[in-house]
């Protein structure tokens, strides 16, 4: 099912994407937002939240009911724009993630040569583990890196690996 083609529609039946996998995590994240990727639109960020309401059913009891979920999709190289990491990073790595999983490249103007594989570094799981705002140095590919977690909105991270020799000690 392509998200896309289903969004030009702007209305979509639930029997029709019910089988969805991003569909039932929306479902069961209750009201919380679930952010995704699909292969077939790399350069689309997806969030999805269930939007519910609450009926007056017998006497005066209140019973929440689901209204239907909104999806909103997002460039990611509007992101790419807006954080503009290419004049911080150096030679250090940008990501988004959500849940353990690199949903998004930040700096993709990293030569091809220097690019990290996405998902070696998933299984690493280098940017768990981390608190929030706190950069620790990890070993990836017997380099060195500072790799720093912050948490921007409803789940989602920025995610930074920056390699030891590009921080540089100023004195105050």
């Amino acid at each position: 099912w392509n998200v896309a083609k289903s969004m030009e529609k702007k209305f979509v039946s639930a029997s029709e994407i019910d089988q969805e996998q991003w569909y039932q995590k929306t479902i069961d994240k209750a009201g919380n937002c679930h952010w995704f990727v699909q292969e077939q639109q790399p350069e689309k960020l997806f969030v999805a939240k269930l939007l519910t309401f609450q009926e007056l059913i017998s006497g005066n009891k209140l019973e929440e009911r689901n209204l239907g979920i909104l999806l909103i999709a997002i460039d990611i190289r509007m992101l790419q724009e807006e954080i503009n990491m290419k004049n911080t990073l150096f030679d250090g790595y940008g990501f988004i993630t959500y849940e353990g999983h690199i949903l998004a490249e930040i700096n993709n103007f990293q030569a091809e040569e220097t690019k990290l594989n996405i998902s070696e570094l998933e299984q690493k799981e280098l940017f768990e583990n981390n608190e929030y705002g706190e950069s620790v140095r990890k070993i990836y590919n017997e380099k060195s890196y500072f790799v720093n977690k912050s948490e921007t909105l409803n789940g989602l991270n920025l995610c930074t690996m920056i390699p030891v020799y590009d921080v540089q000690l100023v004195d105050a």
